[in-house]
């Protein structure tokens, strides 16, 4: 049973591989946007490489997303040597899905001694590659977020010094100065620390991360006139008014359980109990900690989710955080309990729920008639008379030759502060389409534009999720 179970995985394993690779690689190396957000990252790297703010007063030709800054700052400095491309600025993202995979193989391999389990944890990571939003190798900031919180995670872990406590509590900063979802997983940290190890440890890694926090903080706001915390702070606190509680319950339990990692999330409710257990002789142990983390994982996911109907690129960190655990925990299953050994069929059982087969949605493969197309595209945007607009893609100035403009989602995102700013940015927008500022608009929906009428459809190069993937709308003002 065993020997067939061990075949089965290493079988998958190869599958996970195989397809990751067929797919990755080739959105690696696409020459144009093969993510949505990808464009309106690089419009922001190339301000940081020409040293203009990244966080300004919103305007319909630049604004920037909620995110936090630190992945335009690494990626600026990458490209500032290799030049901004597209291809180049998935550099970090693809160094941080590999340093993942290290980090997971040599945790898990120095806590089993086993090569089966550690390969296995590398696996269930890459396996969720379609599960997670194909945001692995993208110019977009989740895998280098997802890289600190993990370092911080492991590090805190195995440290038994100040100077380790303090080292995670930094690297923790840097994972919520990549992405503001890195505190979430703050207070499980912080928990686990005073329950298990005492109250100075705690206060270590406490006063730490808060110092970091906010004079990073203080920094950012003074070096943008305050804009940093608009974008970051407001900006997130705005969307809560656009909270999708159903959506996100059913997702949490029609995706991230049913589909994803039911298997796993089972588990780690289970294990975690254990770190309230004062009979256990060692309840300090990596099984019982990294399921306590996978929990917030979830948790975390879900929140993204509510978000206004997040992506799933949210759930990367529970993608990751399922390595170290499901290895771990059926290592100890197998070693200690009377039908341990069937526990080793729940490593195939999980990687079976997360493989994918991502042929079965087109619009997430990258192919050469995809990159023909977004030439023929640019092409025909380029010679369209006059400004044009492209509300749902940035950084495409750069092929078409127009004006740039501020990403409309973007925009939306300003809408919800309703505050001096945001009206301003509002009555800009209005008078543009007022005054016929742009001579054509092209929309991967079929939109209504205040003052301008739709006039006919064009093949749509982008194939943005949930948009039509045969057609973009173009529209022109009205007479």
């Amino acid at each position: 049973m065993i020997k067939i179970s061990e075949i089965l995985t290493y079988l998958l394993i190869a599958a996970v591989t195989i397809i990751f690779l067929l797919v990755a690689i080739p959105k690696i190396i696409f020459p144009y946007e093969a993510s949505y957000m990808e464009g309106s990252m690089l419009e922001a790297i190339s301000r940081v490489l020409i040293g203009m703010p990244v966080y300004v007063k919103p305007n319909i030709h630049y604004l920037t997303w909620l995110y936090q800054p630190l992945y335009y700052f690494i990626t600026a400095a990458i490209t500032s040597i290799t030049g901004l491309t597209f291809v180049t600025a998935r550099i970090p993202s693809i160094l941080s899905t590999i340093g993942l995979c290290w980090i997971l193989y040599a945790v898990v391999k120095k806590e089993t001694g086993r090569f089966y389990y550690a390969i296995s944890a590398v696996a269930l990571f890459i396996a969720a590659y379609p599960k997670t939003e194909y945001c692995l190798v993208m110019a977009r900031l989740d895998p280098l977020f997802t890289l600190f919180l993990i370092s911080a995670v492991v590090l805190t872990y195995y440290s038994r010094s100040n100077t380790g406590l303090i080292c995670g509590a930094l690297l923790l900063a840097l994972s919520y100065f990549t992405k503001q979802t890195g505190l979430v997983f703050a207070p499980v940290i912080i928990f686990y620390l005073w329950y298990l190890r005492g109250w100075r440890p705690m206060l270590v890694f406490l006063i730490t991360l808060t110092t970091i926090v906010l004079c990073g903080t203080y920094i950012f706001d003074a070096l943008s006139n305050g804009w940093y915390s608009y974008y970051t702070i407001l900006i997130p606190r705005g969307k809560g008014s656009t909270l999708r509680l159903g959506y996100a319950i059913s997702g949490l339990f029609l995706y991230i359980f049913l589909r994803c990692w039911g298997v796993s999330i089972i588990l780690s409710l289970s294990s975690s109990k254990n770190i309230f257990s004062k009979s256990k002789k060692t309840p300090d142990r990596a099984s019982v900690y990294f399921g306590v983390i996978f929990i917030a994982a979830i948790i975390a996911g879900f929140l993204g989710i509510l978000n206004n109907g997040g992506g799933h690129n949210v759930l990367l960190p529970a993608s990751a955080i399922c390595g170290f655990f499901l290895p771990l925990i059926v290592s100890e299953l197998i070693d200690h309990h009377r039908f341990g050994r069937l526990s080793l069929w729940l490593i195939p059982i999980q990687l079976a729920f997360l493989t994918s087969f991502p042929w079965l949605e087109p619009f997430n493969i990258t192919r050469d008639v995809t990159k023909k197309r977004q030439e023929e595209y640019f092409r025909y945007a380029a010679s369209l008379p006059g400004n044009v607009w492209i509300p749902f893609h940035g950084y495409t100035q750069n092929f078409t030759g127009k004006e740039e403009a501020a990403e409309i989602n973007e925009m939306r995102d300003v809408f919800l502060v309703n505050d001096t700013a945001a009206r301003q940015l509002h009555n800009e927008l209005d008078s543009a389409f007022l005054k016929k500022h742009w001579s054509w608009i092209v929309s991967d929906f079929n939109d209504t534009f205040p003052h301008y009428k739709f006039i006919a459809t064009i093949p749509n190069q982008y194939k943005l999720y949930r948009a039509d993937t045969i057609l973009c709308y173009l529209y022109k003002p009205e007479k």
